[in-house]
Protein backbone atom coordinates (compact mmCIF):
# COMPACT_ATOMS: atom_id res chain seq x y z
CA UNK A 1 0.00 0.00 0.00
CA UNK A 2 0.92 3.58 -0.73
CA UNK A 3 -0.11 7.26 0.30
CA UNK A 4 -3.22 7.99 -1.91
CA UNK A 5 -5.04 10.71 -2.70
CA UNK A 6 -5.99 13.52 0.65
CA UNK A 7 -3.77 10.84 2.56
CA UNK A 8 -5.59 7.50 1.41
CA UNK A 9 -4.04 4.26 0.83
CA UNK A 10 -3.82 3.01 -2.77
CA UNK A 11 -3.12 -0.65 -3.58
CA UNK A 12 0.12 -1.02 -5.74
CA UNK A 13 -0.02 -4.68 -6.25
CA UNK A 14 -2.28 -7.39 -5.40
CA UNK A 15 -6.14 -7.57 -4.62
CA UNK A 16 -7.80 -4.71 -2.58
CA UNK A 17 -7.80 -6.06 1.09
CA UNK A 18 -11.45 -5.36 2.74
CA UNK A 19 -10.87 -6.36 5.78
CA UNK A 20 -7.52 -8.02 8.72
CA UNK A 21 -5.22 -10.62 7.25
CA UNK A 22 -3.65 -13.38 9.27
CA UNK A 23 -0.17 -14.00 10.30
CA UNK A 24 2.14 -16.51 12.38
CA UNK A 25 4.59 -14.92 14.45
CA UNK A 26 7.46 -17.29 16.63
CA UNK A 27 4.45 -20.10 16.41
CA UNK A 28 1.21 -17.76 17.22
CA UNK A 29 -1.30 -16.36 15.43
CA UNK A 30 -2.32 -12.48 14.71
CA UNK A 31 -4.96 -10.66 13.31
CA UNK A 32 -3.47 -7.62 11.33
CA UNK A 33 -5.77 -5.02 9.84
CA UNK A 34 -2.86 -3.45 7.47
CA UNK A 35 -5.03 -0.85 6.25
CA UNK A 36 -6.27 0.73 9.08
CA UNK A 37 -4.21 -0.07 11.84
CA UNK A 38 -1.38 1.52 13.13
CA UNK A 39 1.48 1.79 11.03
CA UNK A 40 1.01 -1.56 9.11
CA UNK A 41 -1.20 -3.21 11.86
CA UNK A 42 0.94 -5.02 13.86
CA UNK A 43 4.58 -3.56 15.46
CA UNK A 44 6.97 -6.14 13.84
CA UNK A 45 10.10 -4.32 15.78
CA UNK A 46 8.93 -5.84 19.02
CA UNK A 47 9.44 -9.50 17.52
CA UNK A 48 12.04 -10.35 19.57
CA UNK A 49 11.23 -8.84 22.33
CA UNK A 50 7.65 -10.55 21.98
CA UNK A 51 9.44 -14.06 22.05
CA UNK A 52 11.36 -12.66 25.58
CA UNK A 53 8.67 -11.92 27.24
CA UNK A 54 6.89 -15.30 26.55
CA UNK A 55 10.01 -17.21 27.56
CA UNK A 56 9.99 -14.94 30.95
CA UNK A 57 6.27 -15.40 31.51
CA UNK A 58 5.69 -18.78 32.89
CA UNK A 59 4.29 -19.01 36.31
CA UNK A 60 3.85 -14.84 36.25
CA UNK A 61 0.96 -12.81 36.85
CA UNK A 62 1.81 -9.97 33.36
CA UNK A 63 0.88 -6.82 33.01
CA UNK A 64 0.78 -5.28 29.85
CA UNK A 65 -0.31 -1.58 29.42
CA UNK A 66 -0.72 0.43 25.85
CA UNK A 67 -1.47 -3.28 24.92
CA UNK A 68 -2.74 -2.28 21.32
CA UNK A 69 -4.12 -5.43 19.74
CA UNK A 70 -2.24 -7.73 22.19
CA UNK A 71 0.93 -8.89 20.99
CA UNK A 72 2.69 -8.86 24.30
CA UNK A 73 -0.29 -10.48 26.51
CA UNK A 74 -1.03 -13.54 24.10
CA UNK A 75 2.90 -14.27 23.91
CA UNK A 76 3.05 -14.05 28.03
CA UNK A 77 -0.66 -16.36 27.89
CA UNK A 78 1.20 -18.60 25.19
CA UNK A 79 4.19 -18.82 27.50
CA UNK A 80 2.02 -20.64 30.77
CA UNK A 81 1.49 -16.81 32.81
CA UNK A 82 -0.80 -17.56 35.26
CA UNK A 83 -2.75 -14.51 34.72
CA UNK A 84 -2.49 -11.94 32.36
CA UNK A 85 -4.02 -7.79 32.90
CA UNK A 86 -4.20 -6.30 29.36
CA UNK A 87 -4.84 -2.50 29.54
CA UNK A 88 -5.12 0.30 25.98
CA UNK A 89 -7.48 3.33 25.66
CA UNK A 90 -9.26 2.08 22.79
CA UNK A 91 -11.84 -0.65 23.31
CA UNK A 92 -11.76 -1.61 19.38
CA UNK A 93 -7.46 -2.88 19.49
CA UNK A 94 -8.77 -4.64 22.84
CA UNK A 95 -11.30 -6.78 20.70
CA UNK A 96 -9.01 -7.51 18.78
CA UNK A 97 -6.52 -8.73 21.35
CA UNK A 98 -9.21 -10.64 22.66
CA UNK A 99 -9.93 -12.42 19.18
CA UNK A 100 -5.67 -12.76 18.76
CA UNK A 101 -6.24 -15.05 22.33
CA UNK A 102 -8.85 -17.11 20.73
CA UNK A 103 -7.18 -18.02 17.37
CA UNK A 104 -4.20 -19.39 19.58
CA UNK A 105 -6.83 -21.59 21.87
CA UNK A 106 -6.52 -19.34 24.42
CA UNK A 107 -9.61 -18.58 26.37
CA UNK A 108 -9.98 -14.39 27.05
CA UNK A 109 -13.11 -14.62 29.53
CA UNK A 110 -10.87 -17.06 31.60
CA UNK A 111 -11.15 -15.44 35.31
CA UNK A 112 -7.52 -15.13 35.08
CA UNK A 113 -7.52 -12.92 32.21
CA UNK A 114 -8.35 -9.20 32.38
CA UNK A 115 -8.58 -6.49 30.40
CA UNK A 116 -9.25 -3.26 31.26
CA UNK A 117 -10.24 -0.14 28.64
CA UNK A 118 -8.75 2.96 29.88
CA UNK A 119 -5.55 5.61 30.34
CA UNK A 120 -2.42 3.66 30.84
CA UNK A 121 -1.39 6.66 33.36
CA UNK A 122 -4.87 6.29 35.23
CA UNK A 123 -4.62 2.61 35.68
CA UNK A 124 -0.84 2.32 37.48
CA UNK A 125 -1.90 5.07 39.00
CA UNK A 126 -4.93 3.52 40.82
CA UNK A 127 -3.06 -0.16 40.80
CA UNK A 128 -3.71 -2.20 44.32
CA UNK A 129 -2.22 -5.39 42.58
CA UNK A 130 1.24 -6.67 42.40
CA UNK A 131 2.69 -8.36 39.05
CA UNK A 132 5.58 -10.35 38.25
CA UNK A 133 5.91 -8.88 35.07
CA UNK A 134 5.24 -5.84 33.31
CA UNK A 135 5.55 -4.47 29.84
CA UNK A 136 5.52 -0.90 29.33
CA UNK A 137 5.26 -0.23 25.57
CA UNK A 138 3.63 3.43 24.88
CA UNK A 139 3.40 4.69 21.71
CA UNK A 140 5.69 7.57 20.81
CA UNK A 141 5.59 10.55 23.11
CA UNK A 142 8.89 12.39 21.42
CA UNK A 143 7.74 13.03 17.81
CA UNK A 144 9.97 16.20 17.66
CA UNK A 145 12.65 17.55 19.07
CA UNK A 146 10.94 20.09 20.79
CA UNK A 147 9.00 17.64 22.84
CA UNK A 148 12.11 15.87 24.38
CA UNK A 149 11.65 17.17 27.58
CA UNK A 150 8.27 16.75 27.95
CA UNK A 151 8.56 13.18 26.61
CA UNK A 152 10.85 12.50 29.40
CA UNK A 153 8.82 13.51 31.82
CA UNK A 154 6.23 11.38 31.06
CA UNK A 155 8.83 8.77 30.81
CA UNK A 156 10.43 9.30 34.24
CA UNK A 157 6.14 9.47 35.53
CA UNK A 158 5.25 6.11 33.64
CA UNK A 159 8.20 4.10 34.87
CA UNK A 160 8.03 5.42 38.72
CA UNK A 161 4.34 4.21 38.52
CA UNK A 162 4.58 0.91 36.78
CA UNK A 163 7.52 -0.15 38.86
CA UNK A 164 5.54 0.57 42.02
CA UNK A 165 3.31 -1.72 40.45
CA UNK A 166 5.73 -4.46 40.39
CA UNK A 167 6.37 -7.45 43.21
CA UNK A 168 9.55 -7.89 44.86
CA UNK A 169 11.46 -10.01 42.25
CA UNK A 170 9.49 -8.51 38.96
CA UNK A 171 10.65 -7.94 35.99
CA UNK A 172 9.82 -4.73 33.68
CA UNK A 173 10.23 -4.67 30.22
CA UNK A 174 10.26 -0.57 29.34
CA UNK A 175 10.73 0.67 26.18
CA UNK A 176 10.87 4.11 24.30
CA UNK A 177 9.87 4.14 20.30
CA UNK A 178 11.33 7.40 19.13
CA UNK A 179 14.33 8.30 17.87
CA UNK A 180 14.67 11.57 19.83
CA UNK A 181 14.83 9.10 23.17
CA UNK A 182 18.15 7.88 23.47
CA UNK A 183 19.55 4.23 25.55
CA UNK A 184 20.79 7.03 27.90
CA UNK A 185 17.63 9.16 28.08
CA UNK A 186 16.03 5.84 28.76
CA UNK A 187 18.42 4.47 31.49
CA UNK A 188 18.89 8.01 33.31
CA UNK A 189 14.70 7.61 33.47
CA UNK A 190 15.00 4.21 34.60
CA UNK A 191 17.45 5.62 37.47
CA UNK A 192 15.28 8.48 38.40
CA UNK A 193 11.93 6.97 38.63
CA UNK A 194 13.64 3.84 40.74
CA UNK A 195 14.72 6.44 43.13
CA UNK A 196 11.09 8.37 43.35
CA UNK A 197 9.24 4.90 43.62
CA UNK A 198 11.86 3.69 46.14
CA UNK A 199 12.77 0.28 44.09
CA UNK A 200 16.33 -0.87 43.83
CA UNK A 201 16.55 -2.23 40.00
CA UNK A 202 19.06 -3.57 38.02
CA UNK A 203 19.07 -3.55 34.26
CA UNK A 204 19.26 -7.20 33.03
CA UNK A 205 18.89 -7.17 29.31
CA UNK A 206 19.40 -3.61 26.73
CA UNK A 207 16.81 -4.72 24.14
CA UNK A 208 15.43 -3.19 20.66
CA UNK A 209 14.33 -3.79 17.16
CA UNK A 210 14.65 -7.40 16.28
CA UNK A 211 17.61 -7.97 13.58
CA UNK A 212 15.09 -8.07 10.54
CA UNK A 213 15.70 -4.03 11.95
CA UNK A 214 19.05 -3.51 10.89
CA UNK A 215 20.71 -0.18 11.65
CA UNK A 216 22.21 2.24 8.53
CA UNK A 217 25.32 4.13 9.58
CA UNK A 218 24.96 7.81 8.91
CA UNK A 219 21.01 7.31 9.61
CA UNK A 220 20.23 7.89 13.87
CA UNK A 221 17.11 8.05 12.93
CA UNK A 222 16.65 4.32 12.61
CA UNK A 223 17.40 3.82 16.24
CA UNK A 224 14.56 4.82 17.59
CA UNK A 225 13.22 1.72 19.73
CA UNK A 226 14.78 1.07 22.97
CA UNK A 227 14.09 -1.26 25.57
CA UNK A 228 15.24 -2.26 28.51
CA UNK A 229 14.25 -5.49 31.01
CA UNK A 230 14.52 -4.67 34.34
CA UNK A 231 14.69 -6.49 37.59
CA UNK A 232 12.83 -5.36 40.63
CA UNK A 233 13.97 -6.57 43.98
Amino acid sequence: AGGGPAGGIDVLHGPALDGPIAIREHGLAFEVDVVRGHKTGFYLDQRENRRRVRDLAAGRRVLNVFAYTGGFSVAAAAGGARAVTTVDIAAPVLDAARRNFALNGLDPDAPHHRWHTGDAFAFLADCRDRYDLVVVDPPSMAPSRASLDRALAAYRQLNTLALACAAPGALVLTCSCSSHVTAEHLRDGVADAAAAARRNVRILERRGAGPDHPLQPGFPEGDYLQALLLYVE
